[in-house]
């Protein structure tokens, strides 16, 4: 395959995707608060249905699926900027893939943005303390926000990630935020370098 737009483009817009949903999933948890439980009068059977509607949205529903979508964006957005310049890339490991990234496109913004949530994850964040409690590293992400268990046989435990109620409003306020300034990022740097318009 030779090196055109079209081989970036095909990463490019499935990155996008993934990004533009997790934006789009925490904007709809912020706004309804990160509901956490629903109170009901006594005297009237519990409502299944409007439970479900009100917490629907909460991080104790859709925490784990989110992440992966990020993370898989993130794992796009670097990918397709190296099949642009024919370097493989078969890893899932986002510390590998930003680094042959930053080899060839330097220290540029879209790196930047990348690296705070690749290498600088911040302990005391829900995915801080998630990666921690697991013994993980962000390279783990595929296997650890898709599956129950490792391959090795070990429980992975998500609760880091979710009942975080109102309190974990600002945690995924960033993830969305991030997102965002990802797509735009890449985008960016694609007509920086003459990659995409």
């Amino acid at each position: 395959m030779t090196n055109t737009p079209s081989k970036f483009l095909g990463y490019a817009v499935l990155s996008l995707q993934f990004l533009r949903i997790t934006e789009n999933c925490c904007a709809e948890l912020v706004a309804r608060d990160n509901t956490l439980t629903v109170a009901s009068d006594m005297a009237k059977p519990f409502d299944l249905e409007a439970f479900e509607e009100v917490t629907g949205w909460s991080d104790h529903k859709i925490a784990i699926p989110i992440l992966f979508n990020f993370f898989h964006g993130i794992e796009l957005t670097l990918k397709g900027f190296l099949a642009h310049v024919n370097a493989t890339a078969a890893s899932h490991k986002l510390t590998q893939l930003l680094a042959e990234f930053k080899q060839i496109y330097g220290d540029s913004d879209l790196a930047k943005l990348l690296d705070q949530h690749v290498t600088g994850i911040d302990v005391k964040t829900p995915l801080g303390a998630f990666l921690n409690r697991n013994q993980v590293t962000i390279d783990g992400w595929y296997q650890t926000l898709k599956y129950p268990e490792t391959t090795k046989g070990i429980v992975v435990a998500h609760t880091d990630l979710q009942y975080k109620g109102s309190d974990g409003v600002s945690f995924w306020q960033d993830i969305g935020c991030t997102a965002r300034d990802i797509r735009l990022s890449c985008l960016a740097l694609a007509r920086e370098r003459g990659i995409a318009r």
